[in-house]
């Protein structure tokens, strides 16, 4: 997480108050970190590896208007969910994610289609047609927030470990690619 650009050639990732340590990033509630300038708005592939400490009611894991509104991608109880708004939610597998184990996350969005698609540990969890363009980064530079909640509310904000994030020209299929760590 250093000021300069990564091992990749790409944006770093700003950190948000976490611990940078050997084994990823540490983050407490409110700590998330972000990233600006590796996607473009409505056309991405991110994949992220992390650990949660506990998984709580409800606790943001990417956020994509610069934390201005409550939408985004949530974890609620162990489940992935899409959150529109209170009555259009899209959900994963029930139970899909543990207290304190690694996850693999990958989230697509394709421009064309509008079409999202959210996996976890190669799992394809959902799919849905983005219409409503929640799943845009609209902050300056397309910022990225990971594991931070929004501005609105700021109660959901997860604690636990950041290993690694991998952006993605291109929209691969729902597979790992390789292990980046978060560290350089």
């Amino acid at each position: 997480f250093e000021e300069s650009e990564n091992q990749n050639g790409g944006p770093s990732i700003t950190p948000a108050g976490g611990t940078l340590t050997e084994n990823g990033y540490l983050f407490g509630k409110g700590q998330g970190p972000s990233l600006s300038g590796a996607v473009t708005k409505d056309d991405y592939s991110i994949e992220f590896e992390f650990k949660l400490d506990t998984i709580d009611p409800w606790q943001k894991l990417i956020d994509f208007k610069d934390r201005s509104v409550n939408a985004g991608l949530y974890l609620r109880e162990g489940q992935l969910r899409f959150r529109a708004d209170a009555a259009n939610v899209v959900d994963g597998a029930a139970n899909a994610l543990s207290d304190d184990q690694r996850h693999k996350l990958k989230i697509t969005r394709d421009s064309e289609s509008q079409i999202v698609r959210v996996w976890l540990d190669d799992l394809l969890q959902f799919e849905f047609k983005d219409t409503e363009e929640l799943a845009i980064f609209s902050g300056e530079n397309q910022i990225i927030h990971f594991l931070r909640e929004d501005t609105a509310f700021g109660v959901n904000d997860p604690e636990g470990t950041l290993f690694s994030v991998r952006i993605n020209e291109t929209l691969e299929p729902g597979r790992w690619t390789s292990d980046v760590p978060a560290v350089t």
